[in-house]
């Protein structure tokens, strides 16, 4: 629906499909928040992180570990795209301790003060 310029659609499948606490649905729809820049994306996010147990399986805490850098990077991306500079600034500062996020992290913090430089 997104590369049918129907993003409302889009989002309102993919909310009910993230109830399913998959992964990758929950992933997706937090994508299609944050690149529509709804305002209630970054609210999805704390809420996934708030409520996102760490497993207790060596497979599920890889993929828990992978889940939860995924939402520190995209929530640096929200507070960024709402211009919360000094939030996202602190958030991508720990980010870069994260082997999963630390490209990621030095990218953005190179691209904030581009921002605060113009």
């Amino acid at each position: 629906m997104m590369e049918l310029g129907k993003p409302q659609v889009a989002a309102y499948y993919l909310e009910i499909a993230s109830k399913d606490n998959d992964y990758e649905h929950i992933q997706e729809y937090i994508n299609c928040l944050s690149n529509m820049m709804d305002p209630q994306a970054l609210d999805v996010v704390n809420e996934v992180m708030e409520k996102s147990p760490k497993p207790e399986t060596e497979d599920g805490i890889k993929q828990w570990n992978w889940h939860m850098a995924f939402l520190k990077r995209r929530k640096a991306y929200i507070l960024i795209d709402n211009r919360n500079l000094d939030e996202a600034e602190r958030l991508l500062r720990e980010m870069k301790d994260d082997p999963l996020c630390k490209e990621f992290a030095e990218g953005e913090l190179k691209y904030i003060e581009q921002l605060r430089n113009q």
